[in-house]
């Protein structure tokens, strides 16, 4: 098959091989191409779940990626993926396990990835980065997500990196970011903490559910360091010099209150976003 789309994911090239009789499939190999990456898949699968015995994903930048033990997936009496670990160079590592279902789970750690892993796969705007160090948790309780992630990386801002620290976590009283940080050296580049009231429910229709009437606390500031609003340039389209940003936000959502101070050079579009030259 040439050109698959299936959102969110850029088009891809697939193929796929096997042996076996009905919904039963043996000797199963699935290969898929994006760009310079591909994806190679061997295992079997049936009605009730599937056995990946080889996973390699590889990219041209990215080096080569590999399944390190055979892992399951389940998709019959509740979904689960269990024992997914991948190993990669320069110590690279990724492990995914989840459960589905009304006390459904999930554990993420990763080290040592970047984009040159996803950028053929992914829509990706915005600068480089490399991820160092995540961890993230979560579970079902009552119907809500209850989670927690902790990441170190690095982002390109211009011909240097710099350091990104998040803290962030979730419960039914909504999302806590603990803190966001990114800077170059012992320079704050940014800065940013608070609460929203976003909630996701596995009982409603949405699941992510907005209390208007909740208490929300927010604050943000930035400095006017053009490198990382360069980034930002890239990332959202718009382009400001030199611009330093403070924000602060209280009240609820419903009926904010705060203040939003802002001093720039220059605001304009980037050329060739927006439809403009």
């Amino acid at each position: 098959m040439t050109g698959a789309r299936v959102a969110p994911l850029n088009p891809f090239n697939l193929a796929a091989t096997w042996k076996g009789h009905g919904a039963v499939l043996g000797e199963l190999t699935v290969r898929a191409e994006a760009g310079t990456a591909t994806l190679r898949v061997v295992g079997s699968a049936d009605a009730r779940g599937a056995v990946l015995r080889e996973l390699q994903l590889t990219s041209r930048d990215g080096g080569t990626w590999n399944l390190v033990d055979p892992a399951t997936v389940t998709w019959a009496a509740g979904a689960e993926a269990a024992g997914i670990r991948l190993a990669g160079p320069g110590n690279g590592a990724i492990s995914l396990a989840a459960t589905g279902g009304s006390a459904g789970s999930f554990r993420i750690d990763a080290t040592n990835a970047g984009t040159e892993l996803w950028r053929d796969w992914l829509p990706m705007r915005g600068p480089a980065w490399r991820l160092q160090q995540l961890h993230a948790d979560g579970r079902v309780a009552d119907g809500k997500l209850v989670f927690a992630a902790d990441l170190a990386g690095e982002i390109k801002l211009g011909s240097q990196f710099a350091a990104v620290r998040l803290a962030v976590s979730g419960d039914d009283r909504g999302v806590r970011l603990a803190d966001l940080q990114v800077a170059e050296g012992e320079r704050m580049l940014a800065h940013a903490a608070g609460r929203i009231p976003i909630v996701w429910d596995a009982r409603t229709v949405p699941h992510l559910q907005i209390d208007t009437g909740a208490p929300v606390e927010f604050e943000a500031d930035t400095a006017p360091d053009q490198s990382l609003w360069a980034a930002v340039a890239e990332a959202t389209g718009i382009s400001l010099t030199n611009p330093s940003a403070r924000l602060r936000i209280g009240g609820t959502l419903l009926r904010p209150q705060g203040e939003l101070h802002i001093e720039t050079g220059r605001i304009a579009a980037v050329p060739g976003r927006f439809g403009r030259p």
